[in-house]
């Protein structure tokens, strides 16, 4: 609601002569216009009547920031009633009724007024306020020249059906300026006198948790309703406050508001402040674009999101329980891993200096040994050289680590007992999933999906709401009832609303993680209420003093408390792609059962050859050379062994001749040491082991 500032001096030469006592300073007005952050002033003078004595006061406010106008002309009061101006100036109440009601009547901005009536007397002032169309929160203010004092008074009506109310806010003087005993003009205007509001509200907890009939007999109106609940409660305290009652209804349709096929007219109680049937709608009423071009919202009192909410998937199987562990990054590395690295450790056995153990490192016994130690599986041999050891032990040490980390982080993953949703967000449910949305018909959870300019909103609300929209029910029990009896239902509404209900703090539905829609919760009101104002002030109040943060923690739910398996025996659905390893393992092995049965019965009846399906960790022959070498290598190593073992048997001969020939020793000692010498001699010979002879 756009605000000008008016200040009407009301001109009257016919009834009383006007002297310069009635003319206001200019430095008051100044003053009043810099008091309420105005822009200018216009003097509404009636020239055709006016004295000698305005002449010099004419020139005099010319010379400020003001315009002159004749009030005496339609044309020109019609042409600066219309323009946005903040100032507007003649002088007397009494002979200017017709005006002001002109005036008043056909407001439509939040005017600001200040009327002359000095030398006036209470009772008639009174009379004259009560026959204008005056609302709470008109701007209308009147000021009576006294000796030295300005006397500065507000007027309003809390209803069109109550009498103006006129009091005393404060004065002016030239050596004090302008006082105004209390700013705020709300607290000034914060009592309604009693006056009963029609309001409209849905059940919808935790914010209306109650709608209680009350029967004619009680003073109420039949279908009308006592209320309970969060935003019931910031009501209650406002009334309390503000001095007024109520009367509460419902929607014929029972729904808080959408856009009907028109365009125009909305449903619901949108549609009832739309056409004026009720004052205002206390209810979770979801702050939107839309809505806010036909009716006018309060002070937010909370601010919620949406979320989508299924059955608690409890049991299903977990096939990525032992991959999401570890991040897909590290997979991919070890995907890369076993697919480049076996061949590194192939050509560093088989190539280069001479390795012993090549025939243990072929290309897939490598591969074989790279997936091995993945698994911490180890192998009979090491390769003899330097080369292929520094291949061999880089793997054997990256994927004993790499394995204990997954084994580490496997332990910590089953025994939390993550539930498996079958989607994670919107997306997932509309492009990977059966899953139909359901939400409350005529709301703006509707709209957020029927007018939405994103494609993927726009298809989840063509393939997934509107054809079923006409068989969804309309309140949050009835949905979760819904979504409990069938497990392909999604149910999109507000998260804090649904938090509230038992079958989501037992866990047995649960919200998925992403969240949407973020919005105010506010009251509604008529289009330009002249009320707002004064709720919005105590609103305010409410939430700076924390009344309001305490009745939103005493509607606020338990948490959810799913059931602790900790220490319990991991389920089938834990264990689930174990065993599907286990079994596909198996199936495997048959199915290559079957293969070489079936290979060698062809064989055998056409004699082809299949020797690729026994190839696994054989080498191809060697090549003339390679022989010639590998015999050299052979005997040159028999050799070294033979001369070996002679060198050791002489030093032992020559030790026992030693101690034959001087120790002196009798036959059964000689005997024994001769013993001792076979058994050493024995264990000299070379033996082969994994890292060659020794």
């Amino acid at each position: 609601m756009r605000t000008a500032f008016w200040i009407s001096i009301l001109w009257s030469l016919g009834q009383w002569g006007l002297g310069s006592t009635m003319l206001p300073p200019l430095k008051f007005l100044d003053d009043f216009v810099q008091e309420h952050s105005l822009l200018g002033t216009v003097l509404y003078i009636p020239l055709s009547k006016f004295s000698n004595d305005i002449i010099p006061y004419r020139k005099q406010a010319r010379t400020k920031v003001m315009k002159v106008v004749d009030m005496d002309n339609p044309k020109i009061r019609k042409q600066n009633r219309q323009n946005i101006v903040d100032l507007q100036v003649v002088l007397d109440l009494n002979s200017s009724v017709s005006f002001l009601a002109d005036m008043i009547g056909s407001q439509t901005n939040n005017d600001y007024w200040l009327i002359g009536v000095t030398g006036m007397n209470i009772p008639v002032i009174k009379s004259i306020l009560d026959t204008f169309a005056m609302v709470l929160d008109d701007q209308i203010y009147l000021y009576d020249i006294q000796d030295t004092r300005i006397i500065l008074y507000e007027a309003y009506k809390v209803h069109a059906t109550k009498k103006a109310r006129f009091q005393r806010i404060g004065y002016w003087s030239t050596s004090e300026r302008l006082q105004i005993q209390n700013d705020e003009i709300w607290q000034r205007r914060a009592d309604l006198e009693g006056i009963e509001f029609k309001i409209a509200t849905l059940y919808s907890p935790p914010y209306l948790t109650a709608k209680i009939p009350i029967n004619q007999s009680d003073s109420g109106a039949p279908g009308s309703y006592a209320m309970a609940g969060m935003f019931a409660d910031v009501f209650l305290n406002l009334k309390e406050i503000m001095n007024f009652t109520f009367v509460v209804t419902k929607p014929e349709d029972e729904q808080w508001g959408a856009v009907n096929s028109d365009g125009i007219t909305w449903s619901g109680m949108v549609g009832m402040l739309q056409n004026k049937e009720i004052d205002m709608a206390i209810t979770d009423f979801t702050v939107t674009v839309e809505r806010s071009l036909v009716i006018t919202f309060a002070e937010p009192i909370t601010q919620i999101y949406h979320s989508l909410f299924i059955k608690n998937p409890t049991g299903t199987p977990h096939y990525m329980a032992y991959v999401e562990p570890l991040h897909w990054m590290v997979w991919g590395t070890l995907g890369l891993l076993i697919l480049f690295t076996p061949p590194v450790l192939y050509l560093s056995a088989s190539f280069g200096s001479y390795d012993v153990n090549r025939r243990e490192f072929t290309l897939g016994k490598s591969y074989v040994f790279t997936t091995g130690v993945l698994t911490s599986r180890g192998w009979d041999l090491s390769p003899s050289s330097l080369k292929a050891r520094v291949a061999f032990f880089s793997l054997l040490l990256g994927g004993t680590l790499v394995f204990w980390h997954w084994e580490a982080m496997l332990i910590s993953y089953l025994a939390t007992r993550v539930i498996v949703l079958p989607f994670e967000s919107l997306q997932g449910l509309v492009e990977g999933s059966d899953f139909r949305i359901s939400l409350t018909p005529g709301s703006s959870y509707m709209d957020a999906f029927k007018q939405s300019q994103d494609p993927l909103w726009q298809k989840a609300w063509k393939d997934r709401i509107e054809t079923n929209l006409a068989t969804y029910p309309k309140s949050t029990d009835d949905h979760t009832k819904s979504i409990l009896r069938d497990t392909s239902l999604a149910y999109y509404d507000n998260f804090f609303a649904v938090r509230t209900l038992p079958v989501f703090a037992d866990c047995e539905i649960i919200a998925i993680p992403a969240k949407y829609d973020v919005k105010p919760y506010a009251y509604g009101f008529q289009k330009d209420s002249p009320y707002l104002g004064l709720f919005n002030h105590y609103l305010k109040q409410l939430r700076e003093r924390g009344t309001t943060k305490k009745i939103l923690e005493k509607y606020d739910s338990r948490p959810q408390v799913c059931p602790d398996y900790s220490g319990k025996p991991l389920g089938l659905n834990n264990c689930f792609t174990a065993f599907v390893c286990l079994i596909l393992g198996l199936l495997v092995g048959l199915a290559l059962l079957v293969i070489e049965k079936s290979a060698q019965l062809i064989s055998d009846f056409t004699g082809l050859s299949f020797n690729w399906l026994y190839s696994y960790g054989k080498m191809d022959p060697l090549k003339e050379d390679q022989v010639i070498m590998e015999d050299a290598n052979l005997d040159f190593m028999a050799k070294v062994i033979i001369q070996e073992k002679s060198k050791r048997i002489r030093d032992l001969e020559d030790q026992l001749n030693l101690y034959q020939n001087g120790s002196g020793e009798s036959k059964s000692s000689l005997s024994l040491r001769r013993r001792r010498k076979e058994r050493m001699i024995e264990g000299s010979k070379p033996r082969q082991g994994i890292f060659g002879y020794y």
